[in-house]
C-alpha cells in the first residue's frame, strides 16, 4: 500500500473497519467501540448493551496509524492489548509524574497530583533554534516590534528573491506548526508572516527570526489544561483594519476553564465600523462553538450552556434581540439574525467581557511586553522551568530536614556542614523572586552555561572564584556582574 496515492484512504477504511468490530473483555464486561459521527477520528468506549446517553469509559483518538488511549488504566491496558493483536504496536506509554508522553509532535506532561495536563513543544522549539543558527544571547521578551508586523508590503518594499521567498515558506511553515498546536501567543505574528510571504520576503524572514527570539526566551512555556468550572465560552475580539482594509478576529473556546481550540485570521470582506467587525467575529465564534459542541455532546450527554465574551458593547447592542435598529446598523441586524434566534431560544447567552480580560485580545495583535506576560497568564502558560526550580527547592529543603533529624548532637542552626545547601537555596530565591517581579532574564545554553537574574547577578557553569560544591556534580561560582553584558566566546567563558 505504501507509495499509492489512495493508500492514507485505503489505509484508514481497513483500521476503521477493524476498530468498528473490535470486542474485549475487561472486569468481566465486554467493551466495544464506537466511531464519532462528528469526529469520526474520535472513538469512544462503552460497555455492550448500556443504555442510550450514559457516558463513555474511554476515548480514542487515531491519526493515522498513531493513537491516543484515553481512560481509566486497567481498561485502557486491556484495550491496547487487544489492539496489540490486531496490529504489530509499540510498547504502550503512560502519562505519569515521571514520563512524558509525546503524540503530533506535542510533548504533553502532568503535575505531581496529577489533577492538570501541560502541553508544549519544547524539542521542537530547540531543534528549529538549532537550524537556524540562533544564538544563545539572542532572547526577546514580544514576538515583534507592532510597526514590523504588517499585512501588506510598504510602499516600494523589495519583493525579494525566489530563494528567499522559499526561505521564508519554510520558516512560516515551521512557525505555523507552533502557533496551531502549543503556542497561540505567536499566531498573529505567523498569521503577518503568511501574508507577506511573497510581497516582502526579506522582512517575512526578518520577523520570522525576531520570533525565534521570542520563543528562545519562552521555551519553557506550557499551555495548561485544568477543569476549574462546567462553563463552554467562545471569547471573539477583532483588530479593525490594521492594515487599512480587512479586520483581524481572534477566537478561542474555552472549555471548564481551559482553551481548547483558537483561530485567528483574516476576516473575509471588509467591516465599515469597529462594532461590525466584532460582531463578525462573534458570529464565527459561535460556529466555531458549535462544531465543538457536537463533539462534546458525543463525549457528555449533557451539553453545557454556550455563553459568547464579547468586549465590545455596540456589537452586544447589535446582537441582542430588538425592536429597535438604526438605518447605520440596520444591514447587521440582518446578519446578527442567527444570533438573535439562538438567544431567544435560550441556546446561547452574551457577556460582556473588558478588555483586560478578554482571551482572544492574544491573537489580533503584537504586545509589549507587561500585556504579553498578562494574556499568557490568563490563558494559563506555566514556565516549567521555574515548576522544576520549586521542585529541587523543596526536595532540598526535606533533605536537609531529614539530615537535621538525623543528627541530633549539632547545633539546629549551625552552618558547619550545610552552607552550601543554604547558598544554593539562597541563590535559587533570589532566582525565583527577580522571576517574579519580572525582570528574570535566562540565557539557556544547551548545558546550563550560565543564567541571568536580573542586571545583577548570575551563576555560572565553571570553576572560577567562589566555589559551592552540590552533591558532588558541576560546582558553581556566585559573581557579581561588573557590566550589563560580559562577552562570551565559544566555551561560554
Amino acid at each position: 500500500m505504501y507509495g499509492l496515492r489512495q493508500s492514507p484512504r485505503l489505509w484508514q477504511e481497513y483500521r476503521d473497519s477493524e476498530l468498528k468490530q473490535l470486542k474485549f473483555d475487561h472486569e468481566g464486561r465486554t467493551w466495544s467501540l464506537y466511531q464519532g459521527r462528528a469526529e469520526p477520528n474520535l472513538w469512544m468506549v462503552y460497555e455492550v448493551g448500556c443504555p442510550d446517553g450514559q457516558p463513555s469509559g474511554g476515548l480514542i483518538l487515531v491519526y493515522v496509524d498513531d493513537i491516543m488511549l484515553a481512560g481509566p488504566r486497567a481498561l485502557i491496558e486491556s484495550l491496547a492489548a487487544t489492539i496489540g493483536r490486531i496490529w504489530k504496536v509499540s510498547e504502550l506509554d503512560v502519562l505519569s509524574v515521571d514520563r512524558d508522553i509525546r503524540f503530533l509532535g506535542c510533548e504533553i506532561s502532568t503535575n505531581d497530583n496529577m489533577d492538570c495536563i501541560y502541553i508544549h513543544q519544547r524539542p521542537y522549539i530547540n531543534e528549529i533554534l538549532r537550524h537556524h543558527d540562533i544564538s544563545p544571547q539572542s532572547l526577546s521578551f514580544i514576538q515583534a516590534p507592532r510597526e514590523m508586523v504588517t499585512f501588506e508590503p510598504y510602499e516600494g518594499e523589495d519583493r525579494g528573491t525566489d530563494q528567499q521567498i522559499k526561505e521564508a515558506q519554510r520558516l512560516c511553515g515551521e512557525l505555523l506548526w507552533l502557533a496551531q498546536r502549543s503556542r497561540p501567543d505567536v499566531a498573529y505574528v505567523v498569521s503577518a508572516m503568511g501574508s507577506l510571504l511573497s510581497k516582502a520576503a526579506p522582512r517575512c524572514i526578518a520577523i520570522g527570526l525576531r520570533l525565534l527570539s521570542y520563543l528562545q526566551q519562552t521555551r519553557d512555556m506550557a499551555l495548561t489544561l485544568r477543569s476549574v468550572s462546567e462553563e463552554l465560552v467562545a471569547y471573539s475580539d477583532s483588530s479593525f483594519a490594521p492594515s487599512g482594509a480587512r479586520s483581524f478576529s481572534g477566537i478561542v473556546l474555552s472549555w471548564r476553564g481551559s482553551p481548547i481550540t483558537w483561530r485567528a485570521a483574516k476576516q473575509p470582506f471588509v467591516c465599515l465600523s469597529t462594532a461590525e467587525c466584532e460582531l463578525v467575529a462573534s458570529i464565527e465564534a459561535l460556529t466555531m462553538a458549535r462544531s465543538l459542541q457536537a463533539i462534546l455532546h458525543q463525549i457528555d450527554p449533557a451539553r453545557p450552556m454556550l455563553t459568547l465574551g464579547i468586549d465590545n458593547q455596540a456589537a452586544i447592542a447589535i446582537a441582542s434581540p430588538s425592536t429597535t435598529a438604526s438605518w447605520r446598523t440596520r444591514h447587521l441586524r440582518v446578519r446578527a439574525a442567527y444570533l438573535h434566534e439562538q438567544i431567544e431560544e435560550k441556546m446561547i447567552t452574551l457577556r460582556y467581557v473588558p478588555g483586560k480580560d478578554q482571551w482572544a485580545d492574544l491573537l489580533t495583535k503584537s504586545f509589549p511586553r507587561q500585556r504579553l506576560q498578562e494574556l499568557t497568564a490568563l490563558w494559563g502558560f506555566v514556565d516549567l522551568a521555574k515548576t522544576s526550580i520549586m521542585k529541587a527547592m523543596l526536595l532540598c529543603l526535606m533533605l536537609q530536614a531529614a539530615r537535621a533529624q538525623e543528627d541530633e548532637q549539632e547545633e539546629p542552626l549551625a552552618l558547619t556542614t550545610s552552607f552550601e545547601l543554604y547558598v544554593m537555596i539562597a541563590v535559587f530565591g533570589i532566582a525565583m523572586g527577580a522571576a517574579d517581579s519580572g525582570d528574570f532574564k535566562k540565557v539557556f545554553v544547551e548545558n546550563y552555561k550560565c543564567s541571568w537574574m536580573g542586571e545583577k547577578w548570575m551563576i555560572v557553569q565553571y570553576q572560577l572564584q567562589f566555589q559551592i560544591p552540590m552533591a558532588g556534580t558541576i560546582p558553581y561560582m556566585l559573581a557579581r556582574q561588573v557590566t550589563t553584558s560580559i562577552p562570551m566566546n565559544d566555551a561560554g567563558a
